[in-house]
């Protein structure tokens, strides 16, 4: 219900052009559908099975079984939000640079939410607390630490330099 309440919003404010009320709207809601599905796609990629993503007005949720999920995965699929929200944000900027798409009215709204709110939103989900993405997502920078630390190189593969005069 509470989505039905914003896109309501967006359409009573923008009565003299509906149609940029729905383009913003959907760009709102994009930001929260682009993080969740960032999150399903990592969890699928680890062999998860997506059970649903709900979104409402500020909040989505990607549901999917974590009830064997490593330390490392449960990172990893943090991550995948805010790295689908920066990498939404690229595309978006880059089409901003083609003239013909920057003049558009219709490009203004996708540009504010999913160039700039996007990227924000992403940041502040990067936060460490208790629902936000940052608990789980910063432990992987220790964990990878650790592996690039611990890796053994293997006999005899030191690097030789032969001295030329």
């Amino acid at each position: 219900w509470s989505v039905l309440v914003v896109m309501g919003g967006c359409l009573a404010m923008a009565v003299s052009d509906p149609v940029v009320a729905v383009v913003a709207a959907t760009s709102y809601f994009s930001v929260i559908l682009i993080h969740e599905s960032g999150h399903a796609f990592v969890a699928s990629r680890l062999g998860y099975d997506i059970d649903s993503i709900r979104l409402s007005v500020i909040h989505g949720e990607c549901i999917y079984d974590a009830s064997y999920e490593t330390a490392r995965e449960a990172a990893l699929i943090a991550w995948g939000g805010p790295l689908a929200q920066f990498a939404a944000a690229a595309l978006v900027w880059s089409l901003s640079l083609i003239p013909v798409v920057d003049q558009s009215d219709l490009f203004g709204p996708p540009l504010v939410f999913l160039g700039y709110v996007g990227p924000l939103v992403a940041l502040a989900n990067l936060a460490p607390g208790s629902e936000m993405d940052g608990t789980r997502a910063w432990p992987l920078i220790p964990m990878l630490w650790r592996d690039f630390l611990g890796r053994k190189k293997k006999p005899g593969s030191r690097a030789k330099f032969k001295v030329v005069k």
